[in-house]
């Protein structure tokens, strides 16, 4: 994240240095991302598993395996905690871990169904093109990428390799350790279990990994140059490799890249973090722009889309903010799409097969401002897509649909222009919570976050040798003002 820095210092180079981090939902519909989560058992690198259920008592070891006693003692430095009893760990060769694994992604005919209907969602939007099978996707998925797990049922932490000298073992145990001294603070299957695959499952997950996450960078910190790099090789030796569709690693890995500031955000307010362990969000957007989350803002209730009286329904929910700033980010301007996703007010979605197979969505937005910018960008969208696949308009209310279809095998749909995209709303939510931590209030250090990101664009925010805009500091100055004083009317 040099480039990142390197705005972030010209832009505000007189920040303190930041402070030390204190220690009624709607009617359920899934969203895309929760299901892909929620049936998977890996995440980007690490995971928690949750399966408990009317088992055994576990049988808890009388005392920690010395060879964790230090990181134990780390993460409970780190998060103001202490742990209620140890837990067993076990470090296991690569083909042992990953047996071990996959033990747990049985999947049941529900599941099966759930990923099919994702597959014909992402077939229709053009998000996923060719011969997919998701369930194994998802399987590969965890062989190449899944480094830890903390299995909820058994109150156990499972660890991909058995050599406490590689950096990324350790940094793996510090991780999965923060999971099960969660579990014991916050019981993380009543969290996980007050959303299950529906609305707010994402942000869930954001805050759970990103707790961890953060525990885990600041392990990493203490770690020499040469180990450091090691970590950016990857996964570990002999992990193996899978063709994930590029949508997939995206929505899988959305839960960390944006838990670590939600978190860092919520830590610096007075026992919020703690608190939001506690309660269900209200959407997706919590977690895609953490302020929603401390303004507690609640979604709008919208109308499951119509379908044709013959159609066969495959999938339905809550399409949600991060998943709309994803799918115009494929296909257009990526300030375009931010400016569209942060509208979000409330939407739904329905995938039916009506001969095509199509999928119809309605948004509303915060504002009738938010809902004009949502209906420009969908209808680029649509213009930059295959000929006769999707259409778009307003219904009487002001409300946004969108309709498209799956445009066929032949159809280059995929631009994978949404990887690069996701670093304005990335480098928001860090600019965003290294303000707050270092004392700036959320509402003044949302619009100074944003301007910074809307100003310098995406190139100079992804490379560090690459130049800021000739208008950037005027641009940055007239967006923060304007926004603040939106924020000024508003409170």
């Amino acid at each position: 994240m040099a480039a990142v820095a390197k705005v972030l210092e010209r832009a505000a180079p007189a920040e303190a240095e930041p402070a030390a981090p204190h220690a009624g939902r709607r009617a359920a519909a899934r969203t895309i991302a929760a299901v892909l989560l929620l049936v998977a058992l890996g995440g980007a690198a690490f995971v928690v598993v949750s399966r408990r259920g009317a088992g055994p008592a576990v049988a808890y070891p009388a005392e920690w395996d010395p060879r964790v006693a230090e990181y134990v003692e780390f993460v409970e430095n780190e998060r103001f905690l202490d742990f209620d009893h140890p837990v067993a760990v076990e470090f296991l060769p690569d083909d042992e871990f990953v047996e071990r694994a996959l033990s747990g992604t049985d999947r049941g005919e529900d599941d099966e169904e759930a990923l099919e209907g994702v597959l014909a969602s992402l077939r229709a939007l053009g998000l996923v093109a060719g011969d997919v099978d998701l369930g194994a996707a998802l399987d590969g998925h965890v062989g190449e990428s899944l480094l830890g797990f903390y299995d909820i049922e058994r109150e156990t932490l499972v660890v991909r390799g058995t050599d406490l000298r590689d950096p990324r073992v350790r940094t793996t145990l510090v991780h999965e350790l923060t999971h099960a001294l969660q579990d014991q603070h916050f019981d993380l299957s009543a969290v996980q279990e007050r959303v299950g695959d529906g609305i707010g499952a994402f942000s869930v997950e954001a805050l759970i990994e990103g707790d961890a996450t953060v525990v885990e960078d600041a392990y990493r910190s203490t770690l020499s140059a040469p180990e450091q790099a090691q970590l950016d090789t990857g996964a570990l030796d002999g992990a193996s490799s899978a063709e994930v569709p590029e949508i997939m690693r995206t929505m899988l890995s959305l839960p960390y890249v944006f838990g670590d500031s939600t978190v860092r955000v919520l830590g610096s307010i007075s026992d919020r973090l703690d608190e939001a362990y506690d309660s269900a969000p209200a959407s997706d957007e919590w977690a895609f722009d953490p302020i929603a989350w401390v303004r507690s803002e609640p979604a709008v209730e919208v109308d499951e889309p119509n379908v044709p009286a013959d159609a066969t329904v495959l999938d339905s929910g809550e399409f949600g903010a991060p998943a709309w700033f994803v799918l115009l980010a494929e296909r257009i301007d990526p300030t375009a799409a931010l400016r569209a996703a942060d509208g979000w007010g409330g939407d739904r979605y329905v995938t039916y097969d009506d001969g095509p197979v199509c999928a119809r969505l309605r948004f509303v937005g915060d504002t009738p401002v938010d809902e004009d910018e949502m209906a420009a960008a969908v209808d680029a969208w649509v213009a930059a897509g295959p000929a006769g696949a999707a259409r778009a308009g307003r219904d009487d209310n002001g409300a946004v649909w969108l309709e498209a279809c799956d445009p066929g095998p032949s159809a280059a749909v995929i631009t994978g222009r949404h990887v690069d995209a996701l670093i304005l709303p990335i480098a928001r939510a860090r600019f965003l919570a290294d303000m707050v931590q270092s004392g700036v209030a959320p509402e003044e250090a949302w619009c100074r976050a944003d301007a910074l990101v809307v100003a310098a664009g995406v190139e100079p925010l992804r490379f560090a040798d690459a130049p800021l805009p000739p208008d950037f500091d005027g641009r940055r100055a007239d967006l923060e003002t304007a926004c603040l004083a939106r924020a000024g009317r508003e409170s």
